[in-house]
């Protein structure tokens, strides 16, 4: 298992600041990076460690860079919201999470977990909103990070909870992995999603609105994902 000083030797390796170790809102331990990151150099951690860290989720979190410090007490305040998250497959929560979200789809039986790799270009794609801070997460799966910072951009459909339990069938079944994530009232979710047509429906269906950003020749297709 990826421990957050295994993330933190990593990042330094490419050249990058320490980060200021975090708590979540659920109580998950967290990184965040400082605004000295350049978009350029946000896309290389992405493209590095995307998919390949045990037990953590790097993405980037908010329209635009704050101090962490200022992120990590907003967290402390705020404190846990959300029921906890169930077993990484209940097929009743699958179920819960599909209906909430207006997804006409089976729970999960007879799907196949997806096993291919994400693949980012090379170039960060170009989203609607900034970007903000650099943030690792310590998560079972990576859609459980709009879980641990208490994300609220779909919740006129559902719970974090559910939207948690809705990436992770994402994830399960089309390999799909949160890249970022807006403030909440931007209501803004960037995925890559090495399988896309495997989830492509349940996707329309669960947000307002859907925009494949890149694919690039060789690349996972990106998506950016919005809630009104």
């Amino acid at each position: 298992m990826t421990t957050s000083d295994d993330v933190q030797e990593i990042l330094a390796g490419l050249g990058f600041p320490s980060a200021l170790p975090a708590v979540t809102p659920s109580g998950a331990q967290a990184l965040i990076w400082g605004p000295e990151l350049t978009s350029a150099q946000l896309w290389q951690v992405q493209a590095e460690l995307t998919g390949k860290l045990r037990g953590w989720h790097v993405f980037s979190y908010g329209v635009e860079p704050s101090d962490p410090e200022e992120l990590a007490e907003a967290w402390d305040e705020q404190g846990p919201e959300s029921e906890d998250l169930p077993p990484l497959f209940d097929a009743e929560a699958e179920k819960q999470a599909l209906h909430e979200f207006t997804v006409d789809a089976d729970a999960g039986e007879g799907l196949q977990s997806a096993s291919q790799s994400v693949l980012l270009p090379a170039d960060a794609p170009v989203i609607s909103t900034g970007v903000g801070n650099l943030v690792a997460v310590e998560v079972g799966s990576p859609g459980d990070v709009v879980h641990a910072v208490e994300w609220e951009g779909a919740d006129n459909l559902g719970t974090r909870t559910e939207l948690a339990v809705l990436l992770r069938r994402w994830n399960r079944i089309a390999g799909a992995v949160p890249l970022y994530l807006s403030d909440t009232d931007n209501a803004t979710m960037v995925l890559a999603v090495p399988d896309l047509p495997r989830i492509e429906d349940e996707l329309e269906q669960a947000c307002d609105e859907v925009t494949i950003v890149t694919t690039g020749p060789n690349s996972s297709p990106i998506v950016e994902l919005w809630w009104d």
